[in-house]
């Protein structure tokens, strides 16, 4: 398996357990589902017995909760940033990510196709941006990225947008 993790807070933000695709050597979708969580304690395993009460209650209620698979288990929380706000800060995480190209043996041609291709997909986001919720690790590392997640035409099923620069391939 490999976990990809943020190249500048090492937080792991997606894997290839989940459906993921390279699109136009850019960006990586993983397609997220939900999934339902128990939160619920079970008494038997602490030594409760529930008939054993007088009234037969177990004490705490079963929680249960739904989430998409990929924000619980990368721990992502929602991120509440306005399309300026995240201008601002996809204009500087690009140039920190141009800065770590630079520092590596790519070619001017290949930084430049790179800002090119950057740019028109940060302008199609922008143009798009009330379709996205924002999030972020649990960290709360602004240094890192901001995960976009988006529904496909469904409506139903969930996708995040990785900018592929921004991430590393860890095996494991």
């Amino acid at each position: 398996m490999i976990i990809y993790e943020d190249i500048f807070t090492d937080n792991e933000t997606f894997s290839d357990a989940y459906p993921t695709k390279m699109i136009d050597d850019l960006y990586y979708e993983a397609e997220g589902r939900l999934i339902s969580i128990d939160n619920s304690i079970d008494d038997a395993l602490i030594g409760g017995n529930a008939s054993a009460e007088a009234d037969g209650d177990g004490g705490a209620d079963d929680v249960k909760e739904t989430a998409i698979d990929l924000v619980y288990v990368f721990k992502l929380m929602k991120y509440d940033l306005d399309k300026k706000g995240y201008q601002k800060h996809i204009q500087a995480y690009g140039k920190k990510i141009l800065a770590k190209w630079q520092e590596t043996e790519r070619t001017e041609e290949e930084i430049s196709a790179y800002k090119k291709k950057l740019a028109t997909k940060v302008k199609d986001i922008l143009a798009h941006f009330g379709d996205y919720d924002i999030y972020i690790h649990e960290s709360y590392d602004e240094a890192g990225m901001l995960c976009l997640m988006n529904y496909r035409e469904d409506g139903i099923t969930p996708f995040f947008t990785y900018f592929a620069a921004g991430v590393r391939p860890v095996k494991v």
